[in-house]
């Protein structure tokens, strides 16, 4: 019997995939080469030549990025992983679909910044970053931490850094803020009222020597709430406070008791 020889075409070989080393989570990929048709075959052409090739790189965290239409793209994959790629490829007769799975790695690493980020005028901080294996702060190499030495004003600082030596970076953005605290400072070196954590979150442990009750202050000195508190500990939820410089002030005393809290949540 006769058959059409285009039934007999060759399949288009893998495309080829290279995780690069020396980019963040970047993996190169680009279409096979082309293949000759059986002779006779109503698809003839001087090669099986591609028209045109859409890419799918099964990463939909990456957006408008998951896709594209070049030969050799570059896509920069959003977590670690093992991913489906699929590869459509147009002739002038058909369309072939290609996937293969691409594992890798080499991402950017997660950082976090710790130290006290809300200051009075005339204080200072130092700043640390976890998270890397070498770092820069503000584009500087050096340790992961940097001093604030008596910041005048609102400052930002950008924290960066690579993991293990590979050359994908990570970057913090941090930004101290600079109040005039026009309050009272702390004055009372024996304290009766001590709490914890501080910086706080969402959740403040305040330990009382009696049965007392304190006022709360913002960092401009205005009034934000009153606590009861009873000997021992006393348990508090801060999640009605904005992240920023608070003033914990005894009510009702001779030599008033004022204790700073900073509240911050990422």
């Amino acid at each position: 019997p006769n058959f059409s020889t285009e039934w007999f075409r060759l399949k288009p070989t893998a495309f080829t995939q290279t995780i690069n080393t020396n980019a963040c989570a970047g993996v190169t990929f680009s279409v096979p080469p082309p293949i000759s048709l059986l002779p006779g075959s109503a698809c003839m052409a001087p090669s099986y030549s591609v028209l045109s090739q859409s890419w799918n790189f099964g990463d939909p965290l990456s957006g408008s990025s998951n896709t594209s239409s070049a030969a050799n793209p570059t896509h920069n994959y959003s977590a670690p992983g093992t991913y489906t790629v699929k590869l459509a490829l147009n002739f002038n007769c058909h369309t072939d679909t290609l996937r293969q799975l691409v594992t890798f790695t080499n991402t950017a690493p997660s950082l976090n910044v710790s130290g006290d980020v809300f200051l009075c005028e005339g204080e200072s901080t130092v700043l640390m970053g976890t998270g890397a294996t070498s770092y820069s702060w503000n584009g500087n190499p050096g340790t992961n931490t940097i001093a604030v030495t008596n910041p005048s004003a609102n400052t930002v600082f950008t924290l960066s850094g690579i993991l293990n030596g590979n050359l994908c970076v990570g970057e913090k953005t941090v930004m101290v803020t600079v109040s005039k605290c026009t309050f009272l400072a702390e004055n009372i070196p024996n304290k009766s009222i001590r709490f914890y954590p501080n910086p706080a979150s969402t959740n403040l442990t305040i330990e009382s020597d009696s049965k007392t009750a304190i006022k709360i202050y913002n960092s401009l000195g205005q009034f934000v709430s009153r606590l009861e508190l009873n000997p021992g500990k006393n348990e508090m939820s801060t999640v009605s406070l904005s992240n920023g410089l608070y003033f914990f002030k005894t009510e009702n005393c001779e030599t008033c008791e004022v204790s700073q809290l900073v509240i911050h949540r990422e």
